[in-house]
């Protein structure tokens, strides 16, 4: 295997696909000639109101996580130290608009960096490490992504200060668990007042329940996570 010069030589996937991205580019740019050109489609306004959709589509995507963008959505790291540039001038702007994939996630961590004391949320464990230990990494990466620091603590009434000294908790377990712990912890923690209670994974047949028990958020995979970030940070009081 390792002397194979051309891995991907023979592999239908290789040749499929780009025949696939051939078709749709050739049919892209017939269709840019026969609306007169580039330049033409520039000047309508068509050029710019398709590649906003685009753009659109994909930070849709992004802020769901489905486009994963390593080291800011994904695997983010909240103690890096920012790099400093010398600052210029900015240029007028003119032609085409310059989207960065992260803005969104920027957006948000730039919030958190200038609040006096970083924002923080509390990954409340319950049960045993075996059963917390899959999803207390998720949400740690879910939240850092916009820049709210995570700390996990196991649920006990011993701990209460620690949890209650943010006003942010996301609930960690397993479905097991959950089904039998979640709604009462979830009730416990609303009594404590803490004003987010949030809850790592989809809620299943106990959503109502733990709805009704104060928890607001259901943190797992297909939510929009810059729409839940900025809410957090809203709630805690963070400035935009």
């Amino acid at each position: 295997m390792g002397r194979v010069i051309d891995p991907a030589g023979g592999s239908w996937f290789v040749e499929k696909l780009t025949q696939e991205v051939a078709v749709a580019a050739w049919a892209l740019f017939a269709a840019t000639e026969g609306r007169g050109g580039f330049a033409a489609d520039l000047a309508s306004g068509a050029l710019a109101s398709s590649l906003a959709q685009s753009a659109h589509e994909r930070a849709v995507r992004i802020a769901h996580r489905r486009d994963p963008l390593t080291g800011v959505s994904e695997f983010p790291d909240v103690h890096e130290i920012p790099l400093v540039r010398k600052a210029v001038s900015a240029a007028a702007p003119r032609g085409l608009p310059r989207v960065r994939y992260a803005e969104g996630f920027e957006t948000l961590r730039d919030r958190s960096d200038a609040a006096p004391e970083h924002p923080r949320v509390v990954l409340v464990a319950i049960g045993d490490v075996s059963d917390y230990t899959a999803r207390t990494p998720f949400a740690k990466n879910f939240y850092e992504a916009g820049g709210i620091r995570a700390a996990t603590i196991a649920f006990a009434q011993s701990a209460r200060a620690e949890i209650t000294a943010t006003g942010l908790a996301c609930i960690c377990s397993s479905d097991a668990v959950y089904a039998d712990q979640a709604v009462a912890v979830a009730q416990t923690l609303t009594e404590w007042g803490i004003k987010q209670v949030h809850l790592a994974g989809p809620g299943g047949e106990l959503e109502d329940a733990l709805t009704q028990a104060g928890v607001s958020v259901f943190v797992s995979l297909g939510v929009d996570v810059i729409d839940v970030l900025t809410t957090a940070l809203d709630e805690c009081g963070v400035a935009q």
